[in-house]
C-alpha cells in the first residue's frame, strides 16, 4: 500500500512539474500550450494501455527508457535555446 502511494505521488509531483515548464515556456500562448500538454498525455495513456497486454515487461521498460532519454535531451536542448535567445536579445542593438 505504501508503494503505491509513494508512485502516486511521485507522478503527481511529475505531472505538477511539466505544467510549470510549459506555463514558463510558452507565457503568451498559455491556454494552447496546456491544451497540447493534456492531448499528449491522454494519447500517451491509451497507447501504453494498447499495448500492455502484447509486449512483455523489459521491452516496455526498455521502451520508456528510450523515451526518458529522449525527453531529457529535449529538455536539455531546449534551455540552451532559451539561454542563446536571451543572450541575443541582450547585445541586440536597440532602436529608439
Amino acid at each position: 500500500m505504501v508503494f503505491i502511494k509513494r508512485s502516486f505521488s511521485q507522478i503527481f509531483i511529475i505531472m505538477l512539474s511539466s505544467t510549470g515548464v510549459c506555463g514558463l515556456l510558452f507565457s503568451n500562448q498559455r491556454e494552447a500550450a496546456f491544451a497540447s500538454l493534456r492531448m499528449y498525455e491522454s494519447v500517451g495513456f491509451c497507447v501504453s494501455a494498447a499495448y500492455a497486454q502484447f509486449i512483455c515487461m523489459a521491452i516496455k521498460m526498455s521502451i520508456t527508457g528510450g523515451l526518458l532519454l529522449v525527453a531529457v535531451f529535449g529538455y536539455f536542448l531546449m534551455e540552451h535555446f532559451q539561454r542563446n535567445e536571451k543572450c541575443a536579445m541582450k547585445l541586440a542593438p536597440k532602436y529608439v
